[in-house]
């Protein structure tokens, strides 16, 4: 069923695996205005509306770089969801945060903290954080 060079059509688009990524062969997208190419651990997934050749997928940008400057930050409301586990770990990161949104005078008091148990629950916080519609960037901290 699996070859070295899997071909699979899902959700009308094309998935096309490297070789002896078994778990890039098991991933399906769900979106239809995905393309790119995407890196997972070592691996590599290309996933594109049509077929392509090798070179194609060898040319596309494997990392979107966005750039910009935050200079007015009155206003803004972010929030940071931290991973108690490896607590030794994450509460330098919240630090280094804390500091980053110091340094681009960020106001405490438009800073929310959220700790969560482990890595597993930052997504379900970050989402109904969300959903608050409260805050502009919600920053995820975790150490597995």
């Amino acid at each position: 069923m699996a070859t070295s060079k899997s071909l699979l059509l899902q959700n009308q688009q094309l998935i096309r695996a490297t070789p002896c990524r078994p778990l890039a062969e098991r991933l399906s997208v769900q979106t239809s205005s995905f393309s790119g190419l995407l890196r997972i651990g070592d691996g590599m997934l290309s996933v594109g509306k049509e077929k392509k050749s090798r070179a194609a997928f060898a040319l596309a940008s494997a990392v979107r770089h966005l750039e910009g400057s935050v200079t007015k930050t009155e206003g803004l409301h972010f929030a940071i969801v931290v991973a108690r586990f490896n607590e030794v770990v994450t509460r330098l990161l919240l630090q280094g945060a804390l500091e980053t949104f110091k340094k681009y005078s960020v106001r405490e008091a438009d800073i929310d903290v959220v700790w969560v148990p482990g890595s597993f629950e930052i997504p379900v916080a970050a989402e109904r954080l969300g959903r608050l519609a409260k805050y502009q960037a919600i920053v995820c901290i975790g150490a597995v």
